[in-house]
């Protein structure tokens, strides 16, 4: 069912998009139209929390681009970090595509463009035929009580 949803790569509504999820310091649940990631322990903070997946469909080199809205409740500014990786192994910060980004309260509308996928943060081309895993991360170590995400795709974000 992923396979046909592509290029979508996470839609809340949809019973695929429930599992294959790597969690980390936190549960992720389906909260209406959108994904809530809920701290493990919330007033403790934990190291990098958040959500990491294996794509279905690998190759992205025909995509323009990757987006989504990340919902942060708190007034204080978080950092949040976009990985993609295209290597089975864990890959180093240098070996793989990682962009960090201020969030504020509220919808933040991320929309990395292709360009930028194309290269790891060493500057090494990324092999877009053979993504292996994407994630969304608080790279912030603070406390948090939750998150929402809304439906990951590649390209642009459809208009209302």
């Amino acid at each position: 069912m992923e396979m046909r949803a592509f290029p979508v790569m996470a839609e809340p509504g949809s019973r695929w998009a429930e599992q294959g999820w790597e969690q980390r310091g936190g549960k992720l649940s389906r909260d209406g139209g959108v994904f809530r990631f809920s701290a493990k322990k919330i007033g403790e903070p934990d190291s990098y929390p958040g959500v990491f997946r294996e794509p279905a469909v690998r190759d992205w080199r025909e995509a323009d681009g990757f987006s989504f809205a990340i919902y942060w409740p708190e007034e204080r500014l978080a950092v949040f970090g976009i990985r993609v990786d295209d290597s089975r192994k864990q890959p180093v910060y240098a070996e793989r595509f990682q962009k960090e980004l201020n969030v504020t309260q509220g919808w933040n509308q991320i929309l990395i463009s292709r360009q930028e996928l194309a290269r790891t943060s060493g500057g090494r081309p990324m092999r877009l035929d053979h993504v292996t895993r994407w994630g969304v991360f608080l790279v912030t170590a603070e406390t948090f009580d939750y998150f929402l995400l809304s439906e990951v795709r590649l390209g642009q974000p459809e208009k209302d």
